[in-house]
């Protein structure tokens, strides 16, 4: 299992993907929802990945987040 429970991926419209790791489901869920306004409002998008990258919003795809959930036997 990743030490870091969620990951906001990015898509872009060429198909490379970003991934920023969150510690918190909470904060990944956060950041998407901000990351979709932005787009909305045709402003670029800011994620790290290791790096700050600025993306203008017409070369987003998606915006996901997934969460990974411990399994107990």
């Amino acid at each position: 299992m990743s030490r870091f429970p969620a990951e906001l991926t990015v898509t872009l419209r060429d198909g490379r993907t970003i991934t920023e790791c969150f510690n918190q489901a909470q904060m990944a869920q956060f950041m998407r929802e901000n990351l979709i306004e932005c787009i909305r409002r045709g402003e670029p998008v800011v994620v790290f990945d290791g790096e700050r990258i600025e993306i203008p919003a017409s070369r987003v795809a998606s915006v996901q987040v997934i969460v990974q959930e411990a399994v107990t036997a």
